[in-house]
């Protein structure tokens, strides 16, 4: 889409200027041929016969032109959307330590562009090299046809006549005609891609908004019905296809004031029924009637470029009570207060400043402000800790839009909140519905709805209905210590922080809101949140260079593409092409004057030796002008080329290698702006253009020397004609310049706002707010095309100051030498005189073209200033490691983790966001990070990866991480993000992108992360195709590839990112499963908003304001009462509480046993060896061997 509007579009500003030129540039050669006939005679038709050869040959041409065209096309598609989808994951690139794979594929990609680009270019070389030489080459054939076959003699009269008249047919013929074929051709096939895209299937629509076939309001309170629904995203699927289905035979009604809660495993179809409803994912059979409007909540939160209430609100003009209310209730209101700028702070694509949580209630918030009849909620809840989950369900949706009359339906995992539905939609695989009714009639037909889900640890609270907020005076306040900097994994150690916090705990006292909204545990201070805001607030408008583009770029350019030796042949061609295109003239004028000799003599012609010795050398001379200017202009396409690789493949280099920071403060749109229309100018209109400047530039040059070497007076009229020229170029490209500067920087905004509408496309449309994401785009591109129409003016304006210039000069020109002919100055003959005129009236086109090229190549370098700008990026840490730092072999090989001190701030002058941070975590040691949001646990992630560098030491098995190259860093650390990445090719390179897995391991992988199965229901199993960001999977799918990218790499050191926030307890439960099968051994952290994630772990490590609360033992953290971990979960409900405190004893316990039978077997072993020993004196000791049984 992106391509469509940057690369093909284009084709429609410049092929109008020249397209006419297919039908004006004929019909010009043939009036010519007919003044020319009048002339020389029959010779003439030499004029028409280039035409009859030229046409046909610029229609092969095109056409080869326009095939390469579709086929570059295709792969820049490729090259862009494959880029795109990079740099929005590049944080998980990074972590992965991913970048060279991918930094390979893309160039592959690139390598088949290129390509294909080079045979074009080498096309469009040889066709202005022809067309350099082609009315040399037709005065050629018109003087041998005239003087050795019509035997009459070559006068100055004819020639020079002949010369002005084939030079006008050069410029339209030689020139504009195959511009304008070329670009007509290749326009047909923007506009076949265009007019593809624009007939592409509409979304359907129907008399009531979002009503889908028929739909109608319902006569009674029924908002929504849907009856023998089956659904698939595949539209020619057969009815025998059952397992190609989304849905299959839905039925279920929703009323006014009801809460309906769709729950079942991954993949069931429960974000499938909400796009039904919404009308976009088209229906096979059954009919969906709706009888009110929706509001949606997305399972990936959308936001987009504006100040965050406008992401709310979609409207400046919002309702400053509701708003508010709005944000109470979804929990917003303390995070606001953290911005800089409060709810008018902006928020980029994405929000990737934002955490997870925030993003998910800021979607929520939306959908809860418009005041809508039917609220699709998807899985809103996973993304937020249980007490904010908790506040959420029972503030937001149950006492304002449940008491409001209005109809719920809520996906989720999250089966605590099944009995507080006035009904249960159990869906299956392919969304086959299980049951439908009440929570506990269906309980009571004894449906196992945790069996079905494969489940039994999800319940995290109890009765919701009896949910009250805990006064002041019931929540104890609990006391802290400061953490030493070695912390000892013993289980029963518990930390506390000391008197110094005693504020911080103040703080968190009166946190507590005095409108019955649940504090999170632990509030303090959003840190995470203040150093978002403060990387937010960095983000600026794109950048504008003002002035000229500096010589540097130029030289840049030049030296990217070539070397000494090619840049000398350059320069020679194009210094032999231009002396031979003089040459040839003042051959002919020198065949003149010998002809008037004779004549004069009184001789009748030359004598015929003679005359062929001239022919001989005038074809000698055009065959040497034809070789040195195709070399020419091949020699500079092949710079061009090569210097449009090195700088894609500098500038990709550099944003692969450029710090997180630099992400956070740019929008994609800006980055792809780089990637698609300044590299596109820089392939496909930079190198014509500069071959042309070269052209011209020695051509004027070429004819002022002739001018002048035929009359040394007219040096002054040139000299003057220069410094207006010059005053005049200096006023006309300060202008220029900046003008298309700004239409550069006014088009990364248009591109980014479509690239952010169409991943927000769902929720628009159930919004009804298409007319103002319309309206925005066409602001943008009105603010484009207003610089860029301002730009054309301005060329024109210049291009016709420049025509009156010239028209001046050949009047003064000619009258001088009219004058000092007629006077005798000088010695000038005829021929000379002519030869002086039609070099003169060269400059009239030439100016007006060369002018406009000149302005185009200082406009398309600031493509190259803008693509050389990314090249120069700072980069982060280096990738490799220092050889005298390299760690032992076989690092790390145990997982020992240490942190000391460790201080990490986003931006230089903000406090930091992690405070003094100082703890150990033994090898294999399973450890559970849990605070509110921002507290901080994003943070030590970033830190542990280096994704900011932190201040302090943090060691890994001895070694400390500072003094590794980043890609040994990150590639010794597994991580499962809290939001997959997951890239358009195979399953196999999605998960193994280096092809190191064989395919037997990969396939245990597949099975540990309980995938198998489904990858083999797939077509091609390991090589099937996974669509672009893996939309052909479903969010758990998404999640187990990310535990079986983590299992493959066997790292000794694991990091859960919230990993199971957005999955069904079923998955959940595999990710959990295949983590303690395969990492048992690997030290695992894992940070969580589920408390049950967390309660078997050997230490809980608690965090607000990027310091550590409490670290200890789960088991021996909920023995006190006052503790932050205690206090969370007894917020949960005495069921759910007591369940949580079963779980961590049972760990403890079980931990217990595991650590007495290793001491019993670790002295069995030693009695074992001792005796082994003893036996074996006179042998090789064979203990380990005895060990090993």
């Amino acid at each position: 889409m992106v391509n469509l509007m940057s690369n093909d579009v284009r084709y429609l500003d410049t092929s109008l200027l020249f397209v006419p030129y297919i039908l004006v540039a004929p019909l010009q050669t043939v009036l010519i041929t007919i003044v020319l006939y009048r002339e020389i005679g029959w010779p003439s038709i030499c004029c028409l016969g280039y035409m009859l050869v030229w046409v046909p040959m610029q229609l092969v041409i095109g056409r080869k032109f326009a095939r390469i065209r579709l086929q570059t096309a295709e792969i820049t598609d490729r090259r862009v959307r494959f880029t795109n989808e990079l740099v929005a994951a590049i944080r998980a690139i990074k972590m992965y330590a991913w970048e060279k794979p991918f930094g390979l594929l893309v160039s592959d990609i690139r390598r088949m562009e290129i390509g294909r680009v080079r045979i074009a270019s080498a096309l469009k070389g040889i066709n202005m090299a022809l067309f350099f030489v082609s009315s040399k080459f037709i005065l050629f054939l018109c003087c041998i046809l005239y003087t050795m076959v019509a035997g009459k003699s070559l006068t100055s009269e004819k020639v020079f006549v002949t010369i002005a008249l084939l030079n006008s047919v050069r410029l339209a013929m030689g020139l504009y005609f195959p511009y304008g074929m070329g670009q007509g051709l290749e326009t047909l096939v923007s506009l076949r891609r265009i007019q593809r895209f624009l007939m592409l299937e509409e979304k359907g629509q129907s008399a009531e908004p979002l009503s889908r076939r028929g739909s109608s309001r319902s006569t009674d309170d029924a908002m929504l019905r849907l009856a023998d629904v089956r659904a698939s995203w595949i539209s020619t699927i057969l009815p025998s296809d059952t397992n190609l289905l989304a849905l299959n035979n839905v039925n279920f009604r929703v009323r006014r004031g009801e809460l309906v809660i769709v729950t079942g495993p991954v993949g069931c179809g429960k974000s499938s029924l909400l796009m039904a409803i919404l009308g976009e994912l088209p229906l096979l059979t059954g009919t969906i009637k709706l009888g009110g409007t929706i509001a949606y909540a997305s399972q990936v939160p959308w936001l987009f470029n504006a100040t965050l209430k406008r992401n709310i609100c979609f409207n400046s003009a919002a309702d400053e009570i509701r708003f508010r209310k709005v944000v109470k209730i979804c929990a917003l209101e303390k995070d606001i207060e953290l911005l800089p700028h409060a709810e008018e702070t902006l928020v980029e694509d994405k929000g990737t400043s934002l955490s997870g949580g925030q993003k998910a209630r800021v979607s929520l918030a939306r959908a809860v402000y418009h005041d809508a009849d039917l609220y699709l909620l998807d899985d809103p809840l996973s993304a937020v800790d249980a007490n904010v989950s908790r506040h959420i369900f029972a503030s937001c949706i149950q006492k304002y839009l449940l008491h409001r009359g209005k109809a719920v339906i809520l996906a989720t995992h999250q089966l605590q909140y099944l009995r507080h539905a006035d009904r249960v939609l159990l869906l299956r695989k392919n969304g086959k519905p299980v049951a439908y009714g009440n929570y506990y009639d269906i309980i009571h037909k004894g449906i196992d709805i945790e069996g079905i889900l494969n489940t039994d640890q999800n319940d995290e609270s109890d009765n919701l209905k009896d949910y009250n907020v805990i006064e002041k005076s019931e929540r104890e306040p609990f006391d802290v210590a400061e953490p030493s900097k070695d912390v000892p994994a013993d289980s029963k150690t518990f930390v506390r922080l000391d008197n110094r916090n005693l504020s911080q705990r103040e703080t968190f006292e009166k946190s507590k809101s005095q409108d019955g909204i649940e504090p999170n545990v632990i509030i303090n201070g959003d840190v995470e949140a203040q150093g978002a805001a403060a990387m937010r607030a960095q983000q600026t408008e794109e950048s504008k260079t003002t002035g000229t583009v500096s010589a540097a770029v130029y030289w840049k350019y030049v030296t990217l593409g070539t070397g000494w030796l090619s840049f000398s042949f350059l320069g020679l061609s194009s210094l032999a092409s231009q002396a031979l295109f003089n040459g040839v003239d003042f051959w002919l004028s020198y065949w003149c004057d010998k002809v008037k000799d004779a004549q004069e003599n009184g001789e009748t012609n030359l004598d015929l030796h003679y005359l062929s010795w001239l022919a001989w050398m005038y074809g000698g001379l055009i065959v040497l002008l034809v070789a040195a200017s195709v070399i020419r202009a091949l020699l500079f396409f092949a710079m061009c080329m090569r210097s449009s690789v090195r700088l894609h493949d500098d500038m990709f280099a550099c944003i692969m290698r450029a710090p997180i920071s630099f992400f956070e403060r740019n929008p994609i749109g800006r980055i792809q702006n780089r990637f698609t229309k300044d590299l596109g100018v820089i392939d496909d209109i930079l190198p014509p253009t500069g071959l042309d400047i070269s052209f011209i530039t020695l051509n004027l040059v070429g004819v002022l020397t002739s001018v002048a070497i035929i009359c040394p007076y007219i040096i002054i009229p040139t000299l003057v004609l220069l410094v207006l020229f010059s005053f005049l170029w200096n006023i006309y490209i300060r202008t220029a310049r900046d003008i298309k500067r700004l239409e550069g920087v006014t088009r990364s905004p248009m591109f980014s706002h479509v690239s952010s509408t169409l991943q927000g496309l769902a929720t628009i449309r159930a919004y009804r707010v298409e007319p103002v994401f319309k309206h925005l785009f066409d602001l943008y591109q009105d603010r484009h095309t207003s610089s860029w129409n301002l730009f054309l003016c301005t060329t024109r304006w210049f291009g016709i100051t420049l025509d009156f210039l010239a028209f001046t000069y050949i009047a003064i020109v000619t009258m001088s030498l009219a004058i000092l002919g007629a006077n005798g100055v000088g010695g000038l003959t005829g021929s000379q005189v002519g030869l002086a005129v039609t070099n003169a009236l060269l400059l009239t086109g030439m100016f007006q073209w060369g002018v406009r090229q000149a302005a185009e190549i200082e406009s398309h370098m600031t493509s190259v200033e803008r693509v050389l700008e990314y090249c120069s990026l700072v980069p982060e840490a280096p990738s490799e490691t220092k050889p005298e730092c390299r760690p032992p072999k076989g690092w790390p090989n145990a997982g020992a983790l240490t942190l000391r001190n460790v201080n990490l701030r986003y931006l230089q002058d903000q406090p930091p966001v992690l405070c003094n941070l100082s703890c150990h975590f033994q090898p294999g040691e399973k450890i559970g990070i849990i605070g509110r949001t921002g507290a901080g646990k994003s943070s030590i992630i970033a830190a542990l990866f280096r994704l900011y560098e932190p201040e302090g030491d943090i060691i890994i098995d001895g070694v400390s991480t500072s003094t590794l190259g980043l890609h040994e860093l990150r590639s010794a650390i597994g991580i499962i993000p809290q939001e997959p990445s997951l890239f358009a090719g195979s399953l196999r390179r999605n998960i193994d992108p280096f092809g190191e897995i064989s395919d037997e391991e990969l396939w245990q992988a597949l099975d540990a992360a309980c995938l198998k199965k489904a990858v083999e229901d797939m077509s091609g199993g390991l090589n099937a195709t996974i669509s672009e960001e893996g939309a052909n999977l479903s969010s758990g799918q998404r999640q187990l590839v990310c535990l079986a990218r983590a299992i493959v790499r066997r790292c000794k050191i694991l990091v859960l990112d919230e990993a199971t926030a957005n999955v069904d307890p079923h998955t959940d439960e595999c990710i959990q499963n295949a983590i303690r099968r395969s990492f048992h051994h690997a030290t695992v952290l894992t940070v969580a908003h589920r408390l049950h994630t967390v309660m078997d772990s050997n230490r809980v490590m608690v965090l607000d304001a990027g310091r550590i609360v409490e670290f200890a033992e789960p088991h021996s953290l909920l023995q006190d009462p006052r503790s932050g971990l205690s206090q969370l979960v007894d917020r949960t409900g005495p069921a759910t509480a007591e369940k949580l405190r079963r779980l961590a004893k049972e760990a403890h316990l079980s931990k217990r046993t595991k650590n007495v039978y290793r001491l019993d077997k670790e002295h069995v072993e030693n009695h074992s060896l001792s005796y082994t020993s003893d036996y074996n004196s006179n042998q090789e000791i064979q203990w380990r061997e005895s060990s090993r049984i």
